[in-house]
């Protein structure tokens, strides 16, 4: 594989080149690999780029959900208080309702 065939978008052979790529435009694939490589570098940073992005956002929801959890236990707690200072006063109530019979 020294070609590289630029319509189909893959190295080939000379032997190919011949036969199935004769009228399409190849180069060598050192020469190609150079003209490939600023691109291949702007699409890395392109990534880099993407891929920081996507781990600060991740972390930004994961403090969101431990946030959230929180919240839901912070709300757990309040309704069992809740709960029990209503049967504290319906408890109260019967005794009181009951001593008075």
């Amino acid at each position: 594989m020294k070609l590289y065939c630029y319509e189909c978008g893959e190295n080939i052979c000379f032997l190919c080149f011949a036969v199935k790529h004769r009228n399409h435009k190849s180069d060598e694939i050192l020469d190609v690999a150079e003209t490939f490589r600023p691109q291949i570098v702007d699409d890395d940073k392109q990534m880099l780029t993407r891929i920081i992005a996507n781990k600060q956002q991740s972390e930004g929801t994961k403090q969101e959900v431990v946030k959230f959890h929180s919240q839901v236990e912070h709300a757990e707690k309040m309704i069992v208080t809740a709960g029990e200072n209503i049967k504290r006063l319906v408890d109260n109530q019967v005794r009181e309702c009951l001593g008075e019979l």
